[in-house]
C-alpha cells in the first residue's frame, strides 16, 4: 500500500532530525536547516514534574528555587542511551517548541522525526531500545517516527532516505 496515497499531509509535515548522545541533544529542520541544541540535562522537582532544561536554565532555577533538587541526563547511562524517558521526551518537546520559536512559526502539523543516537552502536540496536526510541519521537509530537543509525548524511539524502522508507512501508 502507498502510504502517499493514505496521508495526504506528507508534503506538508516538517521534517526534523533529532540526533543526540551524552553531552548535546540537536533538533534540525531538514528543509530549512536551522537547527537548536541544548546539553541534555534537566531538573526535576519535587512533583517529578520537568522544572528547566538545559545548563544555563537549571543554574537560573536554582538560584531562583534553593533546595534539593535532582538533575539529570536523560541520555547518560552506562550500559545504554536512554537513563530517563520522561526526560528524554522533555528535551525533545522542549527543542521542538525551541525551533519553532527561532523559526517565528507555530505547528500546524505534527513532525516527521528522524531520531538518530551518536553513541558508538557497533552491536546495532536491540528491540527494546528501537521501541524506545520509536515511542521517544512519538511522545516528542512526531506524527512519523524513523529510526537512523547509519552513517552522515546531508539533509538531502535524509529527505530522500525517510522517502523511500516510508514509500516502501
Amino acid at each position: 500500500m502507498n502510504p502517499f496515497k493514505t496521508n495526504l499531509l506528507w508534503p506538508l509535515m516538517p521534517k526534523f532530525l533529532f540526533s543526540f548522545d551524552k553531552s548535546k541533544a540537536t533538533l534540525r529542520d531538514l528543509k530549512s536547516g536551522r537547527e537548536v541544541s541544548v546539553e541534555p540535562v534537566c531538573i526535576v522537582g519535587k512533583s517529578i514534574k520537568l522544572s528547566a532544561v538545559g545548563k544555563d536554565a537549571i543554574n537560573a532555577y536554582i538560584s531562583k528555587n534553593p533546595g534539593k533538587h535532582e538533575v539529570i541526563n536523560p541520555f547518560d547511562h552506562p550500559r545504554t542511551f536512554l537513563n530517563d524517558f520522561d526526560a528524554a521526551v522533555a528535551v525533545l518537546m522542549y527543542l521542538h517548541k525551541a525551533i519553532y520559536k527561532a523559526q517565528g512559526k507555530r505547528a500546524i502539523v505534527n513532525p516527521v522525526i528522524i531520531v538518530r543516537p551518536l553513541m558508538s552502536l557497533a552491536e546495532g540496536l536491540s528491540q527494546i531500545e528501537l521501541r524506545a526510541l520509536h515511542d521517544l519521537a512519538h511522545a516528542g509530537y512526531a506524527q512519523k517516527a524513523f529510526i537512523y543509525t547509519g552513517p552522515d548524511m546531508s539533509d538531502k539524502e535524509l529527505l530522500d532516505y525517510i522517502q523511500k522508507v516510508n514509500y516502501e512501508k
